[in-house]
């Protein structure tokens, strides 16, 4: 599977469409994943967080209208579908 990563485009509900076929449809999943990382706040004096939480879950779906298995990761920030 290749790894280019495509931008995240989503269904009425908030999930990800197939990155094939772009339909909203029935999709089956398959493998997820979790880095548990512990990442403490560091607060700097702007009261800001300059470490941020970078776990990433992954996520792995089959779409049942196209056929093709893609990618989901998101760490809560950032998603992209690959």
């Amino acid at each position: 599977m290749e790894s280019v990563k495509i931008a995240v485009e989503k269904d009425a509900t908030g999930f990800p469409l197939c990155p094939a076929c772009k339909k909203p449809t029935k999709r089956s999943p398959g493998a997820a994943s979790q880095t548990l990382m512990y990442f403490p706040p560091i607060i700097d004096e702007n009261g800001i967080n300059t470490n941020p939480d970078r776990n990433w879950r992954t996520e792995q779906w089959t779409c049942l209208e196209c056929g093709k298995t893609y990618i989901y990761e998101t760490n809560g920030d950032e998603e992209r579908i690959r």
